[in-house]
């Protein structure tokens, strides 16, 4: 009688669970495509990378901007690819986190298209007598730092054969997402360099293959009941991870023994630059790149580095600005773009510091605001929106033309 009344009340709950699917699923055809919430977007670890985007995903982002997802064959949000190149054509790769990612808006909006776009209508390149298109391909996942982007390049974006890479380096957190003390985060690579000034992997990602686990990612990407219960949950999943990190973060040696995500948040800006844990972590992140040139030129492959913008800086009045900077004691707002162009200068690698671009653009209109990053009511910080996207991927085309230009030359 009682394994009966077991039987009985587990198929109830499976049928309750089919119907309340079924609710969903039908609820969601009516709701109006812009108000749909998040659902259904998800990444997987990888033990190379630590994590990237499903492959074959649909789904909907709408925590911030709004976008209908599919990712393609290889698990980035991107139109479908081959390996092989295309015959007569010119391929161009971005390699970034969220930026590059580019959830936010529509995929024939991001930075990707506009640069293919752009490149096709006002860059005509010829060879072998003919008239080469471009393509354009994006690599993004969010909380990627400088090291997975590295090993992305080595790893998967050279086996579609591009022309050249463009590495999007975010200051804002690329320099944290290296350093395992202030990421705190074991499912990612970390690197350090070495005593004759080579990089070595010190960590490998840890995977989580455990049978709850898995049971939860099989459901996970099946059900919208689960998908719209984890989106409720996330903040508070948020929550405990950061006082996780909290108790993993240890103290670091320094001025005023500042702690050291302190210490990375103001060296972004070149406040507390003769602090040793701040300028290694800013050699880390030169070197990584340095050696994802090398490893590009061995391929043929062009590298540029493209430094992406902070909407704190670039969305706001010059006099707005000036005074944030001083409250913050940052004496050069553009201290990541000028490092860089500097270690572009030394090691041959463009630099495009889009940031000044947008800036410049800004404070030249006379207090007309162009807000490339943030969404709705929160324009000015965040991801680019579409005119962050516009503007970035006519950055690229005109830098990447004007090389082609003067390798003609």
């Amino acid at each position: 009688m009682i394994i009966k009344r077991l039987i009985l009340l587990f198929m109830g709950s499976v049928l309750a669970l089919f119907l309340l699917e079924g609710t969903v699923r039908l609820a969601l055809m009516f709701v109006p495509e812009h108000k749909l919430p998040t659902y259904g977007i998800y990444q997987k670890s990888d033990p190379v990378l630590g994590h990237k985007l499903l492959p074959n995903l649909k789904g909907v982002w709408n925590r911030e901007g709004f976008s209908i997802v599919e990712t393609n064959s290889h698990g980035w949000n991107d139109y479908e690819r081959i390996f092989e190149k295309p015959v007569n054509t010119l391929r161009i790769a971005i390699v970034g986190d969220s930026f590059v990612e580019a959830l936010q808006v529509d995929k024939s909006k991001t930075l990707g298209k506009v640069t293919e776009n752009w490149l096709n209508s006002n860059c005509p390149h010829e060879m072998n007598g003919s008239w080469e298109p471009y393509e354009v391909l994006l690599f993004g996942a969010s909380s990627w730092g400088t090291a997975q982007m590295y090993l992305a390049t080595i790893n998967e974006v050279v086996l579609f054969d591009p022309d050249y890479v463009v590495v999007a380096f975010f200051p804002g957190n690329d320099l944290k997402n290296n350093i395992y003390v202030v990421e705190g985060d074991p499912y990612k690579p970390y690197f350090e360099i070495t005593d004759d000034n080579q990089i070595m992997l010190i960590h490998e990602p840890s995977l989580n293959n455990s049978l709850t686990k898995s049971i939860y990612r099989w459901g996970r990407n099946r059900s919208r009941v689960i998908q719209l219960s984890r989106e409720f949950l996330i903040p508070f999943v948020e929550k405990f991870k950061a006082k996780r990190l909290e108790s993993l973060v240890s103290q670091q040696e320094g001025s005023n023994e500042k702690k050291a995500d302190q210490l990375i948040n103001e060296g972004i800006w070149g406040i507390n630059s003769e602090n040793e844990f701040v300028e290694n972590a800013w050699l880390l992140a030169e070197r990584l790149l340095l050696e994802t040139k090398l490893e590009l030129k061995s391929f043929g492959i062009e590298m540029m580095i493209l430094v992406v913008s902070e909407g704190q800086v670039v969305d706001r009045e010059q006099e707005v600005v000036r005074k944030w900077a001083e409250e913050k004691s940052i004496t050069n707002l553009f201290y990541p773009e000028d490092r860089l162009e500097d270690f572009g200068m030394e090691n041959d690698i463009l630099i495009l510091p889009v940031a000044k671009d947008m800036a410049f653009h800004n404070w030249s209109e006379n207090g007309v605001i162009t807000n490339f990053h943030g969404f709705g009511n929160q324009t000015g910080d965040g991801h680019w929106n579409e005119n962050g996207h516009a503007f970035v991927g006519e950055t690229i085309g005109k830098k990447i033309c004007e090389d082609l230009d003067n390798t003609k030359g």
